[in-house]
């Protein structure tokens, strides 16, 4: 940051500011991204993805999360109010599976969601379909809406969230 003129919080700043801007988040239906037919840059509005992504009327909806480019967009995660406005469309609580480098996988948590499944199928997809250094994590992360704020599930945590008790 310094041998360019900017202090690591500039630098930051910008990064916060410019990252979506050039790399626009992209939120489809799982089945969409399946199919092929999911949504690029300036097809829809971002409120118009996120509608569509959560919508129940098909069942429990997995929305797939990544950038216009579809690389490196497992960050979008982190762009201003994106899971926010995602959980508020859910009308829950996020259950954020990463899938890879390049996007995440989320689904509204629910009283009756097993996050156990979840876990075993983040570590199996890592293990037999994703190449190791597109790896992100074996681990499931919740996002609580109420405090904004993104948790790694442990066997505690997720006997804390059966429970309904957030702690």
């Amino acid at each position: 940051a310094q041998m360019i003129g900017f202090s690591e919080e500039e630098l930051y700043q910008c990064a916060v500011k410019n990252t979506p801007r050039l790399f626009p988040a992209v939120i489809n239906p799982i089945e969409k991204e399946i199919l092929g037919l999911g949504c690029f840059e300036n097809e829809k509005s971002e409120d118009d993805m996120i509608r569509e992504a959560f919508d129940f009327s098909a069942g429990m909806p997995l929305a797939v999360i990544s950038n216009d480019k579809k690389s490196n967009g497992a960050s979008v995660v982190l762009y201003d109010n994106l899971l926010s406005r995602l959980a508020d469309a859910a009308n829950a609580d996020l259950i954020l599976l990463p899938s890879s480098v390049h996007e995440f996988l989320a689904v509204p948590y629910f009283e009756n969601v097993d996050i156990n499944k979840f876990i075993g199928m983040v570590k199996e997809v890592n293990e037999t379909q994703v190449a190791e250094e597109e790896r992100l994590s074996d681990n499931v992360y919740v996002f609580r809406r109420k405090e904004g704020l993104i948790s790694c599930l442990s066997t505690f945590t997720i006997r804390v969230l059966n429970n309904l008790c957030y702690c």
